[in-house]
């Protein structure tokens, strides 16, 4: 799979779950302390990709499950990787049902949920199937 598909995807979910999520979350615990954390988040998360940026810099052209598989036990390697599997597999699977419930209030109200996502399911695994295009610029 390509960079530019990966990249697609976390800038969705990300999308989706600061639309359909964030603002409940911020209003429910605006008086907990959400806007010392959004404060806060801004410079700890930058702090964080720069430290992440730094070390995978040291590996070039190797990705996690290569970096893991020189340098990490076997059991451990599996472990993670599982582990990171069904954290991305959660993800979408609230990206989905973030999606419905959108498409639900805002699209179509009469439609049932479970339809809705079975269309979003069957587009989702049409796109993923369908060949990739080569572009000299996204390489």
């Amino acid at each position: 799979m390509s960079k530019r598909f990966i990249y697609v995807m976390l800038i969705l979910n990300m999308l989706t779950n600061i639309v359909a999520y964030v603002p409940m979350v911020l209003i429910e615990n605006r008086s907990n302390g959400s806007v010392l954390a959004m404060v806060l988040s801004l410079p700890i998360g930058i702090f964080i990709i720069f430290l992440f940026t730094k070390y995978m810099s040291k590996f070039p052209y190797m990705g996690l499950p290569e970096i893991l598989d020189k340098f990490a036990p076997k059991w451990f390697r599996l472990f993670f990787l599982v582990i990171q599997g069904v954290l991305w597999y959660v993800a979408g699977l609230v990206t989905l049902v973030a999606f419905t419930n959108i498409s639900k209030q805002y699209i179509n109200p009469d439609m049932d949920e479970l339809l809705i996502m079975l269309a979003f399911l069957i587009v989702i695994v049409f796109g993923a199937t369908l060949p990739s295009k080569k572009s000299f610029i996204c390489n």
